[in-house]
């Protein structure tokens, strides 16, 4: 009897420790579990962060061809107008052109916004790489005064201007001009895409231009 009395104390001991902690191969078993989910959870970041750098990569591109968009569909639309008199350098123009901005709140319209004559402006910060766009309405214009830049497109290596003008049949280059519209506008843009250097160029024919004469 008193054996067994000995081995019926050892089995509720071994019972209480059962209850009281882990054995060691649930430690290892809880260890194993956490160290491959710790890999999966670092296998979908890295992987997630690798995808999203190739896609920021090409967001320079995409915001260069929006720019050259934009820019050809302003100096298409553009037109001579006496009071808005045409500007340009080898790296920023001023035009007449029809913008859209916020309606007079004392007119009885019920569009928040609306189109008038005024005036558009592309120039480049060649300290930040930064293509804008500025528009002013007819009341600004003649003011010489500007609405807050919208940035086309960022990380801009450089931004140049070339005009056109046609004289004797034949297309003469300027590198600025002034009151004339020019028959044709160069823009050559270069901007980085990771740690090449890209090149896009595009020729907008100016239909108003009378620079034939």
């Amino acid at each position: 009897m008193i054996g067994l009395s000995k081995y019926r104390n050892y089995f509720f001991q071994y019972r209480q420790r059962l209850y009281l902690g882990f054995t060691m191969t649930e430690v290892l078993l809880v260890v194993v579990l956490f160290a491959t989910v710790s890999i999966a959870i670092y296998q979908t970041f890295s992987s997630g962060t690798k995808i999203w750098n190739y896609a920021h990569r090409d967001f320079p591109e995409e915001d260069v061809m929006i720019a050259l968009e934009k820019i050809a569909h302003d100096w298409r639309n553009t037109f001579y107008f006496s009071a808005l008199e045409f500007k340009g350098t080898f790296v920023d123009c001023e035009f007449p052109v029809l913008v859209t901005t916020a309606a007079d709140p004392k007119s009885m319209g019920s569009d928040p916004y609306v189109q008038q004559i005024g005036k558009v402006r592309y120039s480049f910060e060649g300290n930040v790489g930064q293509i804008l766009r500025q528009q002013a309405n007819y009341g600004q214009s003649l003011k010489g005064q500007w609405q807050k830049p919208v940035v086309l497109a960022s990380s801009i290596k450089s931004f140049s201007l070339t005009y056109f003008y046609r004289k004797d049949k034949k297309l003469v280059e300027q590198k600025d001009g002034k009151g004339v519209l020019p028959s044709m506008v160069q823009v050559d843009i270069e901007y980085a895409a990771g740690k090449i250097i890209r090149r896009m160029t595009r020729m907008i024919d100016v239909v108003a231009s009378l620079s034939n004469l």
